[in-house]
């Protein structure tokens, strides 16, 4: 066989192998991050840096990949458990305004999509799944990306975690009718917790909490959430 002609499949091969493994991942990437993220006002340039840096495709089911960065949740248990939207987790972060040198308590792992993102964020994550396959798949996940920043717990979050306490930010991503008092007692001073509170079974209001350096609790309304 010719070796201009041998080359030229070779490098045939490798862009066709590349464009199967990601590429066309990351240009969904981008446009989620430019369309669903940055025109709706989620700004932060660390926050967007995590959010290019996480690839969404990695934690959704394997026949679902292709819809990975669509603004919509997806379904990654049979209980009913699903991957936020892109812009939820957003609005989150935004919110709570995480630093590299915070400690930072999670409740509810689920696929590991929004752990991973709030490790490109912070000094050390703490997360917390009650459900022991979904705790099982996303552990395995995060540890085979490397993360060396994370600790895991199989537990009821609403309970906390006391031995890591207090925490500088808590972001809840269950939606409980009532704000767990452990959560607010595990919430260090000057610092943030963000929670979806379910008013009834149609209606979920995104909350802020703050504690300032007296204990003092203020609570703001964030958003409603759909699905």
């Amino acid at each position: 066989m010719n070796k201009v002609f041998l080359k030229f499949i070779i490098l045939l091969s490798f862009v066709f192998s590349v464009n199967l493994l990601g590429y066309d991942y990351l240009k969904s990437r981008e446009t989620m991050i430019k369309n669903q993220l940055i025109e709706r006002g989620i700004v932060d340039k660390r926050i967007i840096s995590a959010f290019l840096k996480v690839p969404r495709e990695n934690f959704v089911q394997k026949r679902l990949r292709k819809e990975a960065y669509a603004d919509r949740q997806l379904p990654i248990g049979e209980l009913g458990e699903v991957i936020l939207k892109p812009y939820i987790i957003g609005v989150m972060l935004m919110a709570i305004n995480p630093q590299n040198h915070m400690r930072i308590l999670e409740v509810g792992t689920g696929s590991g999509y929004q752990s991973a993102i709030l490790a490109e964020l912070c000094e050390h994550l703490y997360t917390i799944e009650i459900n022991p396959l979904i705790f099982k798949n996303a552990k395995q996940r995060l540890i085979k990306m490397n993360y060396k920043n994370i600790t895991f717990l199989l537990g009821d979050g609403y309970l906390g975690w006391s031995k890591y306490a207090p925490f500088d930010r808590i972001i809840v991503d269950c939606s409980p009718d009532h704000i767990p008092k452990n959560l607010l007692d595990q919430l260090a001073y000057g610092g943030r917790m963000i929670i979806p509170l379910s008013y009834s079974q149609n209606v979920v209001e995104l909350i802020l909490i703050s504690k300032d350096k007296e204990g003092n609790l203020k609570r703001s309304n964030i958003i409603p959430l759909t699905n």
